[in-house]
């Protein structure tokens, strides 16, 4: 059973995903707060954008020193990170998707549309760098198992190249999840026993108390 040596190295990808969710309840809680003062929401915001940026760089420092050492469960450990990572941030990025709608519609408006128009790219580029925080993962273990040999050239280039793209990185994570595992686990499996030699046929290889082909009979064992 799979299992992780050092339970802090949870602390980077739990903080990066808890702290980007923190936003919906940031926004949940702003019907809350005194119409007249925006000063709570702003601190809101700002502990969290803290909170995320150095959770983004500590998970990509850890990435890189659990390949740069080889350590012996940057596998499975990475592989769980990409999943927390993808699945625990569709809250998030459901959000995302509705305040892109919004500016999309507000595009539309014949004062406001040089306002919605230059906010979508922003808006954009922030999600996908808010994505690349937990594609770093899965492009890590992509790498990792073509490193081992346990996928092809193709298919890890497959995996980096959908890591890239907003909605295929889930599911290439899912996918890469379930097929990673399965080659770990091949990997650990122990090699099968060598086949039994036939029968009356020379053991080979020779084996302690078994004579050469050119021995004298009687020499057998049990002779």
């Amino acid at each position: 059973m799979e299992s992780t040596r050092h339970p802090l190295r949870w602390i980077a990808p739990i903080a990066y995903v808890a702290s980007l969710d923190g936003f919906l309840v940031l926004v949940g809680l702003a019907s809350t707060f005194d119409p007249d003062s925006t000063g709570m929401f702003d601190a809101g915001f700002a502990v969290l954008s803290f909170c995320v940026l150095a959770a983004f760089v500590a998970s990509v420092v850890q990435c890189i020193v659990l390949y740069a050492k080889k350590a012996d469960d940057r596998l499975a450990f990475s592989r769980r990170a990409m999943l927390l990572a993808k699945l625990g941030l569709i809250p998030f990025f459901c959000l995302g998707g509705l305040i892109m709608m919004f500016l999309l519609l507000l595009s539309l408006h014949p004062v406001l549309a040089v306002v919605g128009w230059m906010s979508v790219p922003i808006a954009m580029t922030v999600g996908w760098i808010t994505m690349m925080g937990g594609s770093l993962w899965a492009i890590a273990y992509a790498g990792g198992l073509r490193a081992e040999r346990r996928i092809s050239t193709g298919e890890c280039v497959a995996h980096i190249i959908l890591q890239l793209f907003f909605f295929a990185d889930v599911v290439d994570a899912i996918v890469l999840f379930v097929r990673g595992r399965k080659r770990e686990r091949d990997a650990a499996a122990p090699p099968p026993p060598p086949a039994a030699p036939p029968i009356g046929s020379t053991p080979y290889p020779y084996q302690p108390g078994y004579p050469t082909p050119y021995a004298p009979q009687e020499n057998l064992p049990g002779k």
